[in-house]
């Protein structure tokens, strides 16, 4: 559903809506990827097996975090913004874009 919004999003050249979009699909796979190592880690036969599918799921957690911040940065708030987001979630949106940036700090 949410690919299919997006890809008629970009058709009818509502900007906004694929940004926002474009971010819930990209979260949505990461989500799956992530439960997908981690049915694979729990499952795995083996250090070895155990321990190169956690290295995996360390390098999609590393990319994640790299690229969340910046998914997350000006141009998905101004979208945001302009689709109607209250100031409360604009309030938790800039609580999560702080932790997602002290987590790639830290």
């Amino acid at each position: 559903m949410v690919r299919s919004t997006l890809q008629h999003a970009t058709q009818m050249n509502s900007e906004n809506v694929k940004i926002v979009f474009n971010v819930g699909l990209y979260l949505l796979l990461l989500d799956q990827d992530l439960a997908d190592f981690t049915d694979d880690l729990v499952c795995a036969i083996g250090d070895r097996r155990r321990a190169f599918i956690a290295k995996h799921e360390a390098v999609l957690l590393y990319e994640a975090a790299e690229d969340l911040p910046q998914l997350l940065g000006h141009e998905f708030r101004g979208a945001v913004k302009a689709l109607g987001a209250s100031e409360e979630q604009l309030s938790r949106l800039n609580s999560v874009s702080s932790d997602l940036s002290r987590f790639w700090q830290e």
